[in-house]
């Protein structure tokens, strides 16, 4: 039984490890990356020219020295829905960390230098290895540290739609914060009371409960323990 419960294991890890990229697809837009400038530690956003021309889903993908051939997820497979959108109906991606962070999940570190490219595919939910329209966009690190955004740089920044009626369409979806660093102290100071030590006090409590009354009982027997 032991060894059929370790073989489905198994067999799932296998499976959403080797779950196909989206496969390559046309073009149909750019991208820009917001801000223009920036370092790797910036937290950045992808801005698509336009809406999907179809799917229900987009995926988000950086390409480029270091990283895998299919890309490394910069956005993980998410509704449309749940991201604003500009006033010609283009998606404002919020990308889940920093350049700095994602360079840093390779085996070995990524030393950003060159050419990135940044892709947004457009997806059904459940279909997520087959692309129905991709935007793409470049940025350069001219030091491991810095970037420059290679494509044409609109006049104004993203400006989500106050029109859009997509349900959660009109609220920029949350940029989720990045893990604070090895021996932060603010991160020490917050895993402090974690579950687990909450757990011992409640037990420890429970424990100091249970002698107490049981203290009390035998002293309440003829003979019992008395501390006169």
């Amino acid at each position: 039984m032991t060894r059929t419960i370790l073989r489905v294991l198994f067999a799932a890890a296998v499976l959403v490890i080797t779950l196909p990229s989206p496969a390559s697809a046309a073009t149909v837009g750019s991208l820009y990356v917001d801000p223009f400038d920036g370092v790797d530690t910036s937290r950045n956003n992808v801005v698509t020219s336009g809406p999907c021309p179809g799917g229900t889903n987009i995926i988000t993908r950086m390409f480029g020295k270091g990283f895998p051939a299919a890309g490394q997820t910069v956005q993980i497979n998410s509704p449309i829905t749940q991201y604003s959108k500009t006033s010609s109906g283009g998606l404002i991606v919020p990308l889940l960390d920093t350049f700095q962070s994602f360079a840093g999940r390779q085996n070995p570190p990524v030393r950003l230098t060159g050419e990135y490219e940044l892709r947004v595919s457009c997806v059904q939910r459940l279909l997520p290895g087959t692309s129905l329209g991709d935007f793409s966009g470049r940025v350069r690190f001219g030091s491991p540290t810095a970037y420059t955004f290679l494509g044409v740089r609109p006049s104004l920044p993203p400006t989500p739609d106050p029109t859009a009626t997509d349900d959660g369409a009109a609220a920029l979806p949350e940029v989720p914060v990045a893990p604070a660093a090895s021996g932060d102290p603010k991160q020490a100071a917050g895993a402090a009371i974690s579950t687990a030590n909450v757990w011992i006090i409640v037990i420890g409590v429970t424990a100091l409960v249970a002698l107490l009354g049981g203290v009390v009982l035998y002293r309440r027997k003829p003979g019992g323990l008395t501390f006169d």
